[in-house]
């Protein structure tokens, strides 16, 4: 590092045992019985359950329609930057205090005497293994209606970080076939998971067609 004139910062450099782990970009990396792991760090759920609970308080004078609208987005794209992680029990976790806010939130927009009526407004049930989802009824041009839910984390798949082989070369012409076989792959993976979303999005339809609604079911 002298050669090239840089040097440690004292300040981002840490040194410690790797079974205590260590932070980086979000992720707590650590050795578990073996194997390295990597997590969402604890300051960073912390962190991103706080934002949601600020959203929730400034969000009382809004319709179901535009809570959900605003909390999406979050909710996929914070899950989505852990999918290659070790991260599913701590979707379920963020999944349980989202639920709870909500419940909460619900209460609010209704006296204590009208609570059946609130959880009776803004819960449904998607299928017989998803129940008590939060949703709203989204009213569009022409009258037309439909469902939008809360996203949930556990629906994001986890996808594993394929590690590029540490000899292989963007730039040497005979990692050419391998660099055009990762990127193949890393497109297929992508097809999947919007296949998977589709798939998800057709069963709920046919639920609503079964129960005889005529509404359009989505999660924003």
């Amino acid at each position: 590092m002298a050669k090239r004139e840089l040097q440690l910062s004292t300040t981002k450099t840490t040194i410690t045992h790797i079974d205590n782990g260590f932070n980086f970009l979000g992720f707590n990396i650590r050795k578990y019985n073996g194997k390295y792991l990597g997590k969402p760090a604890k300051e960073n759920v912390k962190a991103f359950c706080r934002k949601l609970k600020s959203c929730f308080k400034s969000g009382y004078g809004l319709s179901g329609v535009q809570l959900i609208k605003t909390l999406n987005p979050k909710i996929r794209g914070w899950a989505n930057y852990y999918r290659t992680g070790v991260s599913k029990s701590t979707y379920a976790k963020v999944d349980n205090y989202i639920y709870r806010m909500c419940l909460y939130w619900a209460m609010r927009k209704y006296d204590k005497i009208h609570r059946q009526k609130a959880v009776k407004r803004y819960f449904r049930s998607r299928h017989a293994m998803r129940k008590w989802i939060f949703s709203d009824v989204e009213v569009l041009e022409k009258g037309c209606k439909r469902i939008i839910s809360i996203a949930k984390m556990m629906d994001i798949k986890i996808q594993r970080h394929v590690k590029i082989k540490s000899c292989a070369n963007p730039f040497d012409p005979k990692y050419q076939r391998y660099f055009q076989e990762r990127g193949i792959w890393k497109s297929e993976v992508s097809l999947r998971q919007r296949k998977h979303d589709m798939a998800i999005y057709a069963k709920m339809q046919d639920n609503n067609l079964q129960s005889g609604k005529k509404v359009k079911t989505t999660c924003l």
